[in-house]
C-alpha cells in the first residue's frame, strides 16, 4: 500500500507512478483529495490503483484537508469500494 504524503498536498501523482513501477497488479495505493475531484479523476484514480483517501487531521495548520470534507467524499468514494483512512 502506498499513500501519499502530507507534503504533497492533493498531488497523488508520485503515488500512481510507484504503483505502476511495483505492478498495478500487487500494488494500491490512498489518495489525498479535496471534495472538488471531479467523477473523471475519480474514475482515473481507480485506474490507477488507488483504493482509498487519506486524512491527516492532527495538524489543522499544516493539514492540505479538514475534517468538514470526509463526510462529502466519503459518500462520493463509496460506490468505489475505497476506504476512509484518518490520521
Amino acid at each position: 500500500m502506498i499513500v501519499t504524503p502530507r507534503c504533497y498536498g492533493t498531488d497523488n501523482a508520485v503515488t500512481v507512478d510507484a504503483i505502476r513501477q511495483l505492478d498495478i497488479e500487487n500494488t494500491r495505493g490512498v489518495a489525498v483529495l479535496h471534495p472538488d475531484v471531479t467523477d473523471t479523476e475519480l474514475a482515473a484514480l481507480h485506474e490507477d490503483g488507488i483504493r482509498g483517501i487519506r486524512f491527516m487531521l492532527y495538524t489543522p495548520k499544516n493539514a492540505a484537508v479538514s475534517f468538514d470534507m470526509v463526510e462529502p467524499l466519503a459518500q462520493r468514494i463509496a460506490a468505489l469500494g475505497w476506504h476512509v483512512q484518518l490520521h
